[in-house]
C-alpha cells in the first residue's frame, strides 16, 4: 500500500511539476510586478487579495484561457502566481530566509486555500532530501494538485510551489 502511494506521488508530483515547454513559455505573459505589499510580510488576508486563475486574466484584461506570470513582493518573500491557459494554476512563495518545515507547510496551506475545499490533505508526504510533497485531489475528476516545499540541503524550506493542473 505504501508503494503503491508513493508510485502515485511520483507520478502526480512529475505532472504537476515538469517544466513547461517553450512554446507555453513563448506565449506566457509577465504582468507587470506587484508591489503593493512591499511594506507587509505575507499573510493568508494578503494572498487573498490578489486575484488567482481565470479571474485574474479577466483582472488583467485578457481571455480566460490566457497564460500569464506576476510576481508579487512582500517584505519577507516574493510570490509568483501564474497560468497556462487551461493546463495547470501555480502558486509559488519564495521566502527571503529559508523557513523550517513546518511554517513550509503553513505557507502552502495558505497558497492552497484552506479556507475552502483545496482537495490537498496535507498527510502522508513522500519526503526526499531535497523535496516535500504532497498530492491531492484524488476525488476530483477534473484535475491532479499538490503541493511541492523545495528542502536546502540542510532541511529548511526554500520554496513551496501549490499547483492545481488538468490531466
Amino acid at each position: 500500500m505504501q508503494q503503491s502511494f508513493l508510485g502515485l506521488a511520483a507520478i502526480a508530483a512529475s505532472l504537476l511539476f515538469t517544466p513547461m515547454s517553450w512554446a507555453q513559455i513563448k506565449d506566457t505573459m509577465r504582468v507587470e510586478e506587484d508591489n503593493r505589499f512591499q511594506q507587509e510580510d505575507f499573510s493568508q488576508s494578503l494572498f487573498y487579495q490578489i486575484p488567482h486563475g481565470a479571474d485574474a486574466c479577466n483582472f488583467y484584461g485578457m481571455a480566460a484561457a490566457c497564460s500569464f506570470e506576476r510576481q508579487h513582493v512582500f517584505r519577507d518573500a516574493v510570490l509568483i502566481t501564474s497560468k497556462e491557459t487551461t493546463y495547470y494554476v501555480r502558486s509559488t512563495l519564495i521566502p527571503n530566509q529559508s523557513v523550517s518545515p513546518e511554517q513550509g507547510i503553513a505557507y502552502a496551506q495558505i497558497l492552497a486555500g484552506m479556507s475552502g475545499n483545496s482537495g490537498i490533505e496535507f498527510v502522508n508526504p513522500t519526503v526526499s532530501n531535497e523535496r516535500i510533497s504532497y498530492v491531492g485531489c484524488p476525488s476530483f475528476d477534473s484535475h491532479l494538485c499538490g503541493a511541492d516545499l523545495a528542502l536546502t540541503p540542510d532541511g529548511l524550506v526554500r520554496e513551496i510551489a501549490v499547483t492545481y493542473s488538468t490531466p
